[in-house]
């Protein structure tokens, strides 16, 4: 009788054994099942994004994404890879993006929030694809009413974007006229006369010269080095989220296209400054090495200066409560989703974390 007591005290033993073991080797693994982190967006077009993330444990990922503020404005895809290609979006919208761990317990990554491109059309010579002109653009100089001026120097190439480039940013202020701008050419002199252009995209509908007020400057076959132009800026900013464009163009032809030509053609990103944000505009570009915020206040888009590459954000209130986070994207964040307050923002910039206040109006 003892002995079978004994061996059902040793059974009891080893079943209570397994199913803790059991109950906590589950347990463990589902703690190890994480949603995904470091959750990026690039290749950020007008339609299109590629969203990615750091493998974890897991059968595959979720991605679901919307206009911010719009639910049911975009949709979900599955994927068992670590990255996946948006390309049913819509242009210039702001968008917000989790990845999910469809295992059980992964849970939903915090949102990264991005902004869809404007449609410029670039440099596409139809005859000629490969032409570098020999009459080009070695000088861009905006001088705008109130703040430092935007000088650019650059060499012989054909087509240019220049929007990654903070010190080559075009700053105006509405409502501003009297503002200048000059273009110099170089290259041999047989090229000269040369025909040049330029448009700003003032009502941001992604194309050039739709109203005259976007050309501002129209050099008819000048044989001087440098042509100037004087010109206003529109009172109303157009609240696109997308970024706005300034685009020289130089044609050895009169017949000057914004989208093909056989000369060259540079972009630059544009940004419209209410008047009564003017002051701080000014001390903004006057750091250019400092990381700081603008416009501040903000309403939809807040612009980070002085990165070097994309950084890593988290937003919070004044309580403390941790509102946002996500990737900046071409140095700016997102801040559509927030309610009306102040807010401070935290930029971890390769060792350095940077902390900012700014409001959300």
């Amino acid at each position: 009788m003892t002995r079978k007591l004994f061996s059902l005290f040793v059974l009891f033993l080893c079943v209570h054994f397994y199913q803790n073991n059991v109950l906590i080797t589950k347990t463990e693994h589902l703690n190890t099942v994480r949603p995904p982190s470091n959750i990026k967006v690039t290749n950020i077009s007008t339609n299109s994004a590629t969203v990615s993330w750091d493998p974890v444990i897991g059968t595959g990922h979720l991605v679901k994404y919307n206009i911010v503020g719009i639910p049911g404005s975009g949709g979900s895809r599955y994927t068992t890879a670590t990255s996946i290609d948006l390309t049913d979006l819509q242009r210039c919208k702001g968008y917000e993006v989790t990845v999910s761990n469809v295992q059980a317990g992964g849970g939903d990554s915090n949102p990264v929030f991005f902004t869809t491109n404007n449609f410029y059309c670039l440099y596409t010579p139809s005859d000629n694809p490969t032409h570098v002109p020999d009459l080009y653009i070695s000088n861009v100089a905006v001088n705008a009413v109130g703040l430092p001026p935007m000088i650019s120097n650059s060499g012989n190439s054909a087509f240019t974007k220049y929007f990654e480039d903070p010190s080559r940013k075009v700053r105006l202020v509405l409502g501003s006229i009297g503002n200048t701008i000059s273009i110099t050419k170089a290259g041999p002199s047989s090229q000269s006369p040369g025909y040049m252009r330029v448009f700003i995209d003032f009502d941001g509908d992604g194309s050039f010269g739709n109203s005259p007020s976007e050309s501002i400057l129209f050099s008819n076959g000048s044989t001087d080095a440098t042509v100037t132009a004087t010109f206003s800026v529109p009172s109303q900013n157009p609240q696109k989220p997308c970024k706005l464009a300034m685009r020289v163009v130089s044609s050895p032809s009169a017949a000057i296209l914004t989208c093909a030509s056989y000369g060259e053609i540079e972009d630059y990103e544009v940004e419209l400054i209410d008047p009564v944000n003017l002051s701080l505009a000014v001390d903004e570009t006057s750091k250019p090495k400092e990381i700081s915020i603008y416009p501040n206040p903000a309403s939809e888009i807040l612009y980070i200066s002085g990165l070097s590459s994309e950084t890593d954000y988290e937003i919070f209130s004044v309580s403390g409560q941790k509102t946002g986070a996500g990737r900046t994207s071409e140095n700016s964040a997102d801040i559509r989703h927030l309610a009306k307050g102040i807010y401070f923002i935290q930029l971890k910039n390769k060792e350095n974390i940077t902390r900012l206040k700014f409001i959300k109006k």
